[in-house]
């Protein structure tokens, strides 16, 4: 499944199965897909940040954080005022 969102787009709890909204920032791994045009795969990861239950940022893979560090197969609880959802 591809889904299409933009850096401040909100993400809505109903969006995924895993996970739970009022959390100040999360980092979600994402991988690249083919471009629907011309099929070019890069096989990209991404470093998305949300916060505050929408998207703040999209960088390429720094390696620099450790999606497995919480036991979630591919997000985590970044460093921030964590709230109580």
């Amino acid at each position: 499944m591809v889904w299409l969102w933009e850096v401040g787009d909100p993400i809505s709890p109903t969006d995924f199965d895993e996970g739970t909204p009022g959390h100040a920032r999360v980092g979600v791994e994402g991988l690249g897909a083919p471009c629907p045009n011309c099929g070019y795969d890069d096989d990209l990861g991404y470093d998305i940040v949300i916060e505050s239950d929408a998207i703040s940022s999209v960088t390429l893979t720094s390696g620099e954080i450790d999606y497995l560090a919480q036991r979630n197969a591919y997000w985590i609880l970044l460093p921030g005022e964590q709230g109580s959802p």
